[in-house]
């Protein structure tokens, strides 16, 4: 095994880009002369750095060895807001912003963490590695596990979050999902989401156990996002280890529902008319009417016919299956979007938050209530709720449901603050 291990660390060293290792170097918070904090997140396919107060959020690019350069916008390099340079002064790491405008010109410390790579044996043919990030003076007795949204995901899919926590006393465990990055297991396999949701959930489980018997005296909870939202109460439902549980705009409605509004929310997001995502919505009422028989086959392909040349369909159907070929087609495919995390949250026993944003693109805008309506059926002690406005899913401020991604310029910062604040609270209750 261990062998095995050390094949994947040199494959890893490997494929990763100049840059990339150069990030990996550099990674980690800061601070200005003022106390203003910074954080660096090498994220592969995302690199980039946040101003800690504001959310302001710049995508970052190697030029030379210590120099780099980050984009004016979140995702967008049409603009370029400035350079940043690299520096060694005895023990600490220098951080050097050069603004275009001057409005983030900055000289900044590299502030000291503590990072401890755990390799946890969990199964036969199961192993999660990551990372147990945490503050110097170790501040809160507590550490929460970061749980990802769909996709494969590494331990830095939620590293902003990670590092706003740990600049507040908490330890965090970032990880790297099964079979990416340095952890690995068999395939995960399943017909349904929510079948692969439930594969994950196990891992999620015997990741808190296993941290839970190497630091017994402290608190450990969850904290996910999208489908790792819906993950931790999965967990929170399983195993008697979870002291807090927090969703950050996890879905809660029926599979098929998250579905209808995902598709709606990108003829928005992709400058259809109102007139387009109104015949959008026609389309899919019959389209999930199908799959739930309510109405007969012929209704619905007379629906199919009078919009499957448009352009809005068009595009739908590069993105997700959007067709019934037959009856009996509408509904296996609709058993298989027929998850209601609602009844996972019934089960949960432990104090529980839930985050969601306003214009959220992936969650539809019921999930709060629902949230609520579930918790309120379960042993949780302590359940919270809070809807950030202007705000979409992975918590980017917008200014409405019809937003440009390009223009996209900061995160919510707040929400991760408030976060913060629940948990100072909850834990001082226990």
């Amino acid at each position: 095994m261990k062998n095995l291990l050390s094949i994947l660390l040199i494959a890893m060293t490997i494929n990763l880009s100049s840059q990339e290792k150069l990030l990996l170097k550099y990674k980690g918070l800061y601070q200005d002369s003022q106390g203003e904090k910074y954080l660096l997140n090498p994220r592969p396919g995302f690199p980039h750095f946040v101003v800690m107060k504001t959310g302001e959020t710049h995508m970052i690019r190697a030029t030379e060895t210590t120099n780099f350069e980050f984009s004016k916008a979140r995702n967008n390099w049409e603009s370029i807001g400035g350079t940043i340079k690299f520096s060694n002064n005895n023990d600490d790491v220098l951080m050097h912003i050069s603004s275009i405008n001057d409005s983030l010109t900055n000289d900044l410390t590299k502030v000291k963490i503590h990072i401890n790579q755990h390799r946890l044996v969990l199964g036969d043919s199961l192993v999660i590695s990551g990372d147990l990030i945490s503050p110097i003076d170790h501040s809160k007795n507590a550490i929460a596990v970061l749980f990802h949204g769909d996709g494969d995901n590494d331990r830095y899919d939620l590293y902003d979050l990670g590092m706003y926590l740990v600049d507040n006393g908490y330890s965090v465990f970032a990880f790297d999902k099964r079979n990416v990055g340095m952890s690995y297991g068999k395939k995960v396999t399943g017909d349904s989401y929510d079948k692969i949701s439930r594969v994950y959930a196990e891992d999620g489980v015997k990741i808190i156990d296993k941290l839970k018997l190497k630091y017994p005296n402290k608190s450990i909870g969850s904290i996910g996002i999208s489908q790792g939202g819906w993950i931790g109460s999965i967990i929170s439902s399983k195993t008697i280890n979870t002291d807090f549980y927090v969703n950050i705009a996890g879905n809660i409605s029926v599979g098929w529902q998250q579905w209808k509004h995902y598709m709606i929310s990108y003829l928005k997001r992709n400058s259809f008319s109102k007139n387009d995502v109104s015949e959008a919505e026609d389309y899919f009422q019959s389209f999930f009417d199908a799959g739930l028989e309510l109405i007969d086959f012929e209704t619905y392909q007379t629906k199919l016919l009078k919009y499957k040349e448009k352009e809005w369909f068009s595009r739908l159907k590069k993105r997700k299956y959007i067709e019934w070929k037959s009856k009996k087609n509408a509904k296996q495919g609709l058993e298989l979007n027929m998850n209601e995390p609602i009844k996972d949250l019934m089960a949960v026993n432990c104090p529980s938050l839930g985050v969601f944003y306003q214009h959220d693109h992936s969650t539809p805008p019921n999930s709060p209530l629902l949230f609520v309506k579930g918790l309120s059926s379960s042993n949780a002690k302590d359940i919270t709720i809070r809807i950030f406005p202007n705000t979409t899913h992975g918590g980017w401020v917008v200014n409405n449901p019809y937003y440009n991604s390009l223009e996209i310029t900061r995160q919510e910062s707040e929400a991760y603050y408030f976060i913060i604040g629940w948990l100072n609270s909850i834990l001082k209750k226990s």
